[in-house]
């Protein structure tokens, strides 16, 4: 997850950090669930699921923080430290392009991490950029590793939709 954390997340009343933080927590858990899940039946049923889930999440303002390295864990201290991070805003621009080119280049560094497995990358933004031309640009560097999908979910603004994904589909 690469989760907005700039200045403009700081929308008066809180919500758009809020909505975030909330967003985050509740993927990280399900995810959690989930594998915890899988793991459990494939005990039960005696054979073993070739499903590896792992998260992390990186904060942006500007520059990239990583608020839990990419892991199968996720402890009661990763949990506190995504929600208070993500719930209160630096105030600072949005180089959301340098979260973008963190993973990038944990990929292309590490070509045999997971090799053929699906890697999901989801970044919750307002969509706001400091600088559009490089988030195409990392944009386009993301996409090209292999079995990696980019899905970006707008809080609150649809530049999420024009910046990452002009073609895309809305959801409202």
């Amino acid at each position: 997850f690469l989760s907005d954390w700039s200045d403009s997340m700081n929308d008066g009343d809180g919500s758009k950090a809020r909505v975030t933080a909330h967003s985050v927590a509740a993927m990280l858990e399900g995810l959690n669930d989930f594998s915890r899940i899988v793991a459990e039946s494939s005990k039960a049923l005696g054979y073993d699921v070739d499903l590896d889930t792992k998260t992390g999440v990186i904060g942006f303002g500007n520059a990239a923080h990583t608020l839990k390295p990419l892991g199968k864990d996720l402890t009661t201290q990763d949990r506190c430290r995504v929600a208070t991070s993500v719930a209160n805003p630096l105030k600072e621009g949005t180089a959301d392009f340098l979260a973008l080119d963190e993973v990038s280049s944990f990929y292309e560094n590490n070509p045999n991490f997971d090799p053929g497995h699906k890697k999901i990358v989801m970044v919750l933004t307002d969509g706001q950029s400091n600088d559009v031309g490089k988030l195409a640009t990392a944009l386009a560097r993301i996409r090209k590793i292999p079995n990696l999908t980019v899905y970006a979910i707008g809080i609150q603004d649809f530049n999420a939709k024009k910046n990452y994904a002009p073609n895309g589909t809305t959801i409202t």
